[in-house]
């Protein structure tokens, strides 16, 4: 599970290339659904930083699957449908803490969320939370 090798990896001063928004999957679920993270605008999926894994294929065979092997491409975001992924060989980000620095932004409404995410459009990670119960002018309306 992510929630192990992060256990592993951060103390060391390591972070995952492309995190989901939850650490409870497995690297093969997180391959197979090709998840994506709060810096997918940036970097992508999580495919793009898998080098190779070992496929226990649907005949009964194991088969070690490169990057640019076409059942590489078709096992990432395959969800499943190629086989069980038994382990990978992934590229890790090195990172400096293990804290997070952020800048939080409040926006009224969606219109004013879609200029802040242009504005923020080269910053790694972004996310936003939209309060759908919003009503009037600080509704999820685009004016």
């Amino acid at each position: 599970m992510l929630s192990e090798i992060l256990e592993i990896i951060v103390p060391k001063g390591w972070f995952l290339k492309v995190t989901p928004g939850t650490k409870y999957i497995t690297i093969g679920g997180a391959i197979a659904s090709d998840v994506h993270g709060k810096n997918h605008h940036i970097d992508g999926c999580f495919s793009e930083f898998v080098l190779e894994f070992r496929l226990f294929l649907p005949s009964g065979d194991i088969v070690t699957v490169k990057k640019g092997d076409e059942l590489f491409y078709a096992t990432c975001g395959g969800m499943g449908l190629t086989g069980i992924i038994l382990d990978a060989k992934i590229q890790l980000k090195k990172i400096n803490s293990k804290n997070i620095k952020q800048t939080i932004i409040k926006t009224k409404n969606l219109q004013e969320t879609f200029e802040a995410f242009e504005k923020y459009a080269n910053t790694r990670y972004s996310v936003a939370w939209i309060d759908c119960l919003a009503k009037g002018k600080n509704s999820g309306e685009v004016y």
